[in-house]
């Protein structure tokens, strides 16, 4: 009788359990002479999955990652497990099991010894491994990788690192392109940076740039506040503060200051400081403002220059300033590239000629600039410095510092060629016109102040001397400005003050001189006049503008001005005596009732005293 079909199990065709398909090998047991039921199924689904997840990793993992394993006898294999890296090994990923020479065996000479012990320390301390080292490959590839490998130990004692080799190649040379940006920025900015200072009547850190910050190696947080002695070294601390103390006892400005000095990061360099006294309303001194210009390069470059040719090549090829190359006998000249692109050209638009240089040079800098050039072709002139101005190509003019040295004499002695350099200082020019500003006008009114008045007064008594003219001021007080800042308060006094000098500027000419002596007192110069009258005539306009109502925050003042006449030499001939002679004549005109003039006593008033 023939046996029923034997049923098919499941099993053996692989059949999902519970929605899950699996791989395995089935195995029966016999029953005679077939198969009745599975003995065992082994699921190999993770061994698949491992195989596909190592051949993923192997085609995109940029690197290669690896295992050490150490038996406690000592036995040791490096075992390849997958990534980019392992095919550029020789390695075929997941099978590749190699000793610690074959798996350095691409590491240059130079590096294998550094590299080997530091692998060597991290197995025998059971420690951590990071190295970076350089791969030489037999196909003439080198690249960089970077190696790290963490330690785990298995209950037998057996001890793995689990590893990771990171090709960063790009890393580095990406780091490499980095640090040679960050190297021409930093020369770049050390050329425009002037570290500014504001200080408080007691020296005192009100605000500084970051400028400054850098000189001094501090956060600009932690200057604020401090004193020349909590800032500067004991020697620097001291020249300062009597510096400090100078000008506000005087309150004049002090410029060209240069000292060598050592800042925060213990460098000696050369600083040329400009101070100047800030005032209030009031005149008074109440704090100082300076600059301080970092003049070393200047000052290595004049070094350099005296010492030898050979330094001075050598400041040329750092110093990424324009060069020029003068060959005296031809009068042919070369301009760098560098030179061209100070000024906004590109190396064709400027043509190899001394014609250029003067055809781009200001005109009132012209006649000076080249006498010192020519100073040069004498026998016993090697250098010469210049400021000057040049227009650039988008039609500014840009200030600038040209050295020259002459560099090869002929057989009798005489210079053959001299070489040069041009720096734009626009910034430092800059930064001295503001800080020479803000220490000759008044911060209110921008109205000259009294330094400055002062100044201008001596060179119009000098001129009107060999002219045989004369010299007008006025001194002149506004009358009832109090009631103004007692009904308003200070603001709108100052809205006054500067409303009243503004109307008072437009009566006079280019060539006179308006200045806020302090509070609400102004003095006037007028150079080259013929006499009296023509000084008369300027004080009627003065009262005439100020005679209509201000307007200040929603009301109208009325105000005047009481004048005192003084003439050069007539009432005076000196600045000092001028000065306190028509203050005087100012407050006899205060006594006749205000809103007039009065001159020194022993002239009579015009129709307005």
């Amino acid at each position: 009788m023939a046996k029923a079909p034997r049923e098919q199990h499941p099993l053996n065709e692989g059949t999902p359990l519970n929605g899950t398909r699996f791989y395995g090998p089935g195995r029966g047991i016999s029953d005679g002479d077939e198969a009745s039921c599975p003995e065992i199924l082994r699921d190999i689904t993770r061994n698949k999955g491992k195989d596909r997840w190592i051949e993923n990793l192997s085609s995109t993992l940029p690197g290669m990652l690896f295992q050490v394993r150490r038996e406690p006898s000592g036995k040791e294999a490096i075992t390849c497990i997958g990534g980019t890296l392992a095919a550029r090994f020789g390695f075929r990923a997941g099978h590749a099991t190699v000793d610690r020479e074959e798996f350095f065996r691409n590491v240059p000479s130079g590096d294998l010894p550094r590299v080997v012990r530091s692998f060597r320390d991290a197995v025998e301390n059971k420690d951590t491994w990071r190295c970076e080292f350089c791969l030489e490959l037999p196909q003439g590839c080198r690249f960089c990788v970077e190696g790290t490998a963490s330690p785990a130990e298995e209950p037998d004692g057996t001890l793995l690192w689990f590893g990771y080799l990171a090709d960063v190649t790009e890393r580095k040379e990406l780091e490499e392109r980095l640090k040679d940006q960050l190297e021409l920025q930093e020369q770049i900015f050390a050329t425009i940076p002037v570290p500014l200072v504001l200080k408080d009547h007691h020296s005192r850190f009100l605000q500084v740039n970051e400028a400054f910050a850098d000189f001094v190696n501090l956060p600009r947080k932690e200057i604020m506040g401090k004193g020349p002695y909590e800032v500067f070294g004991p020697d620097l601390a001291e020249l300062v503060f009597r510096e400090d103390e100078e000008i506000r006892r005087t309150g004049e400005t002090k410029m060209d200051l240069e000292r060598r000095v050592k800042d925060g990061h213990g460098r000696l360099m050369w600083l040329k400081s400009y101070k100047g006294p800030i005032r209030n309303s009031r005149g008074e001194v109440v704090g100082i403002v300076g600059g301080n210009m970092d003049i070393s390069a200047v000052k290595d470059a004049e070094e350099a220059l005296r010492e030898s040719e050979a330094r001075w090549k050598f400041a040329l090829e750092g110093s990424g300033a324009g060069v020029w190359d003068l060959n005296v006998r031809t009068g042919d000249i070369f301009f760098s590239k560098q030179w061209k692109a100070l000024l906004g050209y590109e190396d064709h638009e400027i043509r190899n000629s001394l014609d250029e240089w003067k055809r781009l040079i200001h005109p009132d800098d012209a006649e000076a600039t080249f006498r010192q050039i020519e100073l040069t072709h004498g026998e016993n002139e090697d250098v010469c410095t210049a400021e000057f101005r040049m227009k650039r190509k988008d039609g500014e003019w840009a200030w600038i510092l040209g050295m020259g040295k002459v560099v090869e004499r002929d057989e009798s002695g005489r210079p053959f060629r001299v070489i040069g350099t041009h720096t734009d200082i626009t910034g430092r020019k800059n930064a001295e016109r503001i800080i020479f500003h803000q220490a000759t006008h008044d911060a209110l009114t921008d109205l000259a102040n009294r330094s400055l008045f002062n100044d201008r007064l001596g060179m119009a008594m000098a001129e009107a001397r060999r002219c045989r003219k004369k010299v007008g001021v006025i001194f002149l007080d506004l009358d009832n400005f109090k009631k103004v800042n007692d009904a308003m308060g200070h603001s709108a006094g100052d809205l006054l003050l500067v409303g009243a000098a503004e109307r008072m500027r437009r009566t006079l000419r280019d060539t006179d001189t308006l200045a806020r002596i302090g509070g609400d007192e102004f003095a006037f110069l007028f150079p080259m006049v013929e006499d009296r009258p023509e000084v008369e005539a300027v004080a009627a306009r003065i009262l005439e503008a100020l005679s209509v109502p201000f307007p200040v925050e929603g009301r109208e003042f009325v105000i005047s001005g009481s004048l005192g006449i003084c003439l050069f030499p007539d009432d005076g001939d000196d600045g000092q005596t001028l000065m306190k002679r028509a203050d005087a004549a100012m407050y006899e005109a205060k006594r006749a009732g205000k809103n007039t003039w009065r001159h020194w006593t022993g002239f009579p008033c015009s129709a307005n005293g």
